[in-house]
């Protein structure tokens, strides 16, 4: 192997001995109270970005609700389907939106789904006989005897104004 000789300036020269002489390049000195700046910049960031976002997804079920309303009077109902099941996603224990729901399947014919949303609507308040008059009569429409049985049971201990002797 060969070596090459290498010429430097003096300039280069005097900071290499310097570095030389050091044993190695000192490390530069961390401008404290930038970080600290820029810590606190991301955390009021970060908090800004949490809260808008707990803000939106507050609203979101609201609106959902609203745009069900109004497409429901726009004579939309597959509009105000699509939006009443997204808001119940984010608020299943909701009966009144449930009954809405109901409400807008009756004329589809949707029986199967009418079946599950009368339950569940019944298991969350048992004391709506309106729709346990409609359970019923869907109940021996399909012949689900034993569930059309437990609904005039219950219609009957509601009282004698419940309405089940039309039903039957």
């Amino acid at each position: 192997m060969t070596r090459i000789p290498i010429r430097l300036d003096r300039e280069i020269d005097g900071s290499l001995e310097s570095v030389i002489s050091h044993g190695c390049a000192t490390m530069p000195t961390i401008n404290k109270r930038f970080l600290a700046k820029l810590l606190l910049t991301l955390a009021i960031a970060l908090g800004a970005l949490f809260g808008v976002h707990a803000l939106q997804a507050r609203r979101i079920p609201d609106a959902l609700q609203r745009q069900a309303e109004r497409a429901e009077a726009a004579g939309k109902p597959d509009a105000a389907m699509r939006h009443l099941r997204q808001y119940l996603e984010f608020k299943p224990d909701d009966v009144d939106a449930q009954e809405q729901l109901a409400g807008l399947l009756r004329p589809r014919n949707s029986q199967a789904e009418l079946i599950f949303l009368y339950d569940r609507i019944l298991r969350l308040d048992p004391g709506r006989t309106s729709i346990r008059r409609d359970a019923l009569a869907m109940a021996l429409r399909n012949g689900r005897y034993s569930d059309a049985v437990g609904h005039a049971e219950a219609l009957l201990k509601a009282g004698p104004d419940a309405g089940v002797q039309q039903q039957l």
